[in-house]
Order: C-alpha cells, then structure tokens, then sequence
C-alpha cells in the first residue's frame, strides 16, 4: 500500500493520486519510470522523482518515522500493511473521574489486560 501512496509528496492531494492511478501510474516505480506524467512540468516531475527516490531509501531501511511525519495524520492508515506485523495497539479506558481502569494491548498474536488493583497499580 504505501508504494502505492503519493499524497505525502508536497502539492499531491488525493484528487490528484486519483488522477495518477487512472493514468496508469499506480506505484513510486510507475511514477519513477514514466518520461512525463500528464500535467506536470519537467522540473516538477524531476522533484517528484528525488522525493520518491529518497521515500524508496527510508522504506528500504523501514524508517516508519520519515513517513509518518511526511504524511498527513488523515493518511497514516496507509502505513498500516507495511507496518503490521511491527503494530501494537493499546487502548486505555478511564472511570469518570480520569483515572485508568484498563489498559489493554494487542499486538504480536497476544493480547494482555491491566486492570486496575489486579495488575494496573497507581503510582
């Protein structure tokens, strides 16, 4: 999924991705090998092309903090199947007061439970 993502490159939104994806231009390789892409410049285009190339060298090292702060919160979730097996999720749920209750995590084939004065202790 995320080498299918361009809204993290500057000036892309999704109308514009949209648009990339029904040209036939549907990963970063895709993009890279293109000579032009409809509507952009020769100057964009070579931007573009070092962005996607510098986003290629942190996937390669599975740097998941340069894409995070490369994209919009909104699209985040778009990291989620490269990420997967490296997840966790934690909830936490709290008493009307504020104070937690549970904190449950998921994540590696587990789950596990804090609950409160079992095995959640307060500080």
């Amino acid at each position: 999924m995320i080498e299918t993502s361009f809204c993290f490159l500057a000036g892309v939104g999704h109308r514009t991705e949209r648009r990339w994806w029904q040209q036939g231009v549907n990963t970063w390789a895709d993009f890279l090998c293109a000579r032009s892409i409809p509507r952009i410049g020769s100057i964009r285009k070579a931007y573009y092309d070092e962005e996607l190339r510098r986003a290629l060298e942190h996937l390669e090292h599975e740097d998941a903090r340069y894409f995070a702060n490369k994209s919009h919160a909104s699209d985040q979730w778009r990291l989620y199947e490269w990420l997967r097996s490296r997840a966790v999720y934690l909830d936490i749920d709290t008493n009307s007061f504020g104070q937690i209750t549970v904190v449950g995590r998921y994540g590696h084939g587990g789950f596990t439970s804090l609950v409160d004065g079992d095995f959640l202790s307060r500080q």
